[in-house]
């Protein structure tokens, strides 16, 4: 079977690196983060640790800011949202990745993407991995929105089911 662990910090941002290698440094089966970019530039120092984490690979997803933000209505688009909401920036993993001793992987289209997956699923490669997915958060937004709208109609429906049981329970308590 599959294990799952799930961490949400503070806002979704704090300590998820860190209680991945946490968790990967306890045992050796592999362990598999997903991260976004802000998450993991709040918490890059968890790559210092000092404990064996060979058995932990990451895929950074880096739409260069909280992408999240521009899918978020009443959000502002402009630079001052960009800046100071979505904290844009054009910063990579790479250097710091490398300097503290992981393997670093880079995705930039479909082929870079294929290849780093198959490296980054490998549990016989040795050492940590990041494989880092470079994405448009104009785009991811507009995938988003249309995923969630999709969604919408789907919880809408069920929704609707869920209050008509609601409502046939409450009637048969009331008679």
């Amino acid at each position: 079977g599959v294990l799952v662990r799930c961490n949400r910090g503070t806002s979704g941002i704090d300590g998820s690196l860190s209680s991945a290698a946490g968790a990967a440094s306890g045992d050796t089966a592999p362990h598999f983060l997903v991260i976004g970019d802000l998450s993991f530039f709040y918490d890059m120092n968890a790559l210092w640790n000092t404990n064996p984490i060979g058995n932990l690979r990451v895929l950074l997803l880096n739409n260069e800011g909280g992408g999240i933000f521009h899918s978020l209505k009443g959000v502002p688009h402009d630079t001052e949202g960009r800046r100071f909401i979505s904290a844009e920036h054009h910063a990579s993993a790479k250097a710091w990745v490398e300097d503290s001793g992981w393997r670093y992987l880079r995705a930039d289209d479909t082929a870079s993407l294929e290849a780093g997956i198959a490296a980054l699923t490998d549990v016989d490669a040795p050492g940590p991995v990041l494989l880092e997915v470079f994405t448009d958060k104009d785009e991811d937004a507009a995938h988003v929105a249309s995923v969630l709208e999709g969604a919408g109609n789907v919880v809408n429906v069920v929704n609707v089911e869920n209050d008509a049981k609601a409502g046939d329970e409450m009637n048969d308590r009331n008679e």
